[in-house]
């Protein structure tokens, strides 16, 4: 997990803070995904229950399982929510999904 977490956190403030037109892009993809400023902080959500109904939502919506491999890890950005599945790996594809407070999928990334 620290490898991801070393790995995930910078690239996600790198464009949630980005000005130009690439980072208005980006945070575009992910449902209008508030700007944030170098000094502010992405948190790490530790609300199992939140953990598990956005599991509930990412497994069910975009990815169509009835079961899906829970849990995700969970990062709060002001009223924004980043959702990456248990499996998300470095190097391989993955997706990533932002929801507004409600758990409404806003936007999805893959790469």
């Amino acid at each position: 997990m620290r490898e991801w977490t070393d790995a995930t956190l910078p690239s996600l403030e790198s464009y949630l803070s980005d000005s130009s037109g690439t980072g208005d892009t980006l945070r575009l993809v992910f449902g209008k995904a508030p700007r944030i400023e170098k000094s502010e902080t992405i948190e790490f959500v530790s609300d199992e229950q939140l953990c598990h109904a956005a599991a509930e939502i990412l497994d069910r919506d975009p990815l169509g399982w009835k079961v899906g491999p829970p849990p995700v890890a969970l990062l709060r950005v002001h009223h924004y929510l980043f959702v990456y599945p248990s499996r998300t790996q470095l190097g391989e594809w993955g997706l990533a999904a932002g929801m507004d407070e409600k758990l409404t999928i806003r936007g999805v990334g893959t790469w």
